[in-house]
């Protein structure tokens, strides 16, 4: 196959990197002083994007090419506030640079049967014989450089904010440990009963099962209508004597005084032994021939056969045996 290279005019290429340098200053100060790390293998490249939850961004080129270092050093380097590429590279992309007199690996990213450089890819590692756009060239950076940048820089934003289409962002998958490449909306990292994107929709942390450290679950919380970001275990909302926190242990519902529907309150349940969450009016706990709801609606104490109510006439029982 045949490769178009630029002619190797030393002079001007001296000229060119000089007056490259010189536009790039004006910018240079809203740089980072860390230059991006470019990986150099697709194995590399594909691993690591995989790893991260990014795409690949491939950028072919060769040491004697002007138009290759502008891209390189120049393009992809800046982070002005109008177009903070290097950001967006390093927040989104993995950087994979191919020397052109080197290795053809980067032929199977750009359409021949001639092949320019410099020549940038978009890759999608799930997907990685392939890539998702192309372009040749520097955009044009000598003769309009802040145009080229803001090209280059819409460019890389398309197709980002939710690479893998699950309703997760991308930037808080990756801070939170997330797969930005595929669909876990519906996962539960930390096992606190609220889905990924419920987390993500009630602004909890999905690697703390407890964002509020109040020792009720982002889940559970979210199921009854609490703020999971909020201490709220105290509350009672139900006015049942039982706090949230205390509904939470006994697997009762905080917005329902009687969770079971058996006539007794959940927190007389709770404070006498008794199931909160089934109906056990007719058990009779303490062995007294008095049911728990008769105990309950006389005032008497459930768990002690000592106390229970009083018959109006102890001795008709004795006058009715005989």
């Amino acid at each position: 196959m045949k490769r178009i290279r630029l002619k190797r005019n030393r002079g001007l290429i001296c000229f060119i990197l000089l007056l490259g340098i010189s536009l790039s200053a004006v910018t240079s100060s809203a740089q980072d002083t860390v230059s991006l790390t470019w990986v150099t293998s697709k194995s590399a490249a594909v691993s690591k994007a995989l790893s991260e939850g990014k795409y690949i961004l491939l950028l072919a080129g060769a040491s004697w090419c002007t138009h290759c270092y502008a891209m390189r050093n120049y393009i992809c380097e800046e982070n002005n506030p109008n177009y903070p590429i290097k950001s967006v590279i390093l927040d989104n992309y993995v950087p994979w640079f191919v020397d052109a007199d080197l290795s053809t690996e980067w032929y199977a990213y750009a359409p021949g049967p001639d092949y320019y450089i410099p020549s940038t890819s978009r890759i999608d590692p799930r997907n990685p014989d392939s890539y998702i756009d192309q372009y040749y060239g520097d955009y044009g950076y000598y003769s309009n450089p802040n145009l080229a940048k803001t090209t280059f820089y819409n460019r890389l934003l398309n197709g980002l904010g939710d690479i893998d289409s699950d309703g997760l962002p991308d930037e808080y998958e990756r801070l939170h440990g997330l797969d930005a490449l595929f669909d876990d909306a519906a996962d539960d990292l930390d096992e606190d009963g609220l889905s990924n994107i419920g987390e993500y929709n009630a602004g909890t942390n999905p690697n703390n099962s407890d964002s509020d450290g109040d020792s009720m679950p982002d889940g559970w919380e979210v199921q009854y209508g609490f703020n999971p970001l909020v201490n709220d275990s105290a509350n009672d909302p139900d006015n049942d004597g039982l706090k949230n926190k205390d509904e939470y242990i006994a697997g009762t519902n905080p917005k329902n005084p009687d969770t079971d529907s058996d006539t007794m309150p959940d927190n007389w349940e709770v404070q006498y032994g008794l199931n909160p969450v089934v109906n056990d009016t007719e058990g009779d706990l303490d062995n007294d021939r008095w049911s728990n709801l008769e105990e309950y609606l006389k005032g008497t104490i459930p768990n002690d056969a000592g106390s229970h109510p009083k018959r109006a006439m102890p001795w008709l029982p004795l006058l009715l045996a005989d």
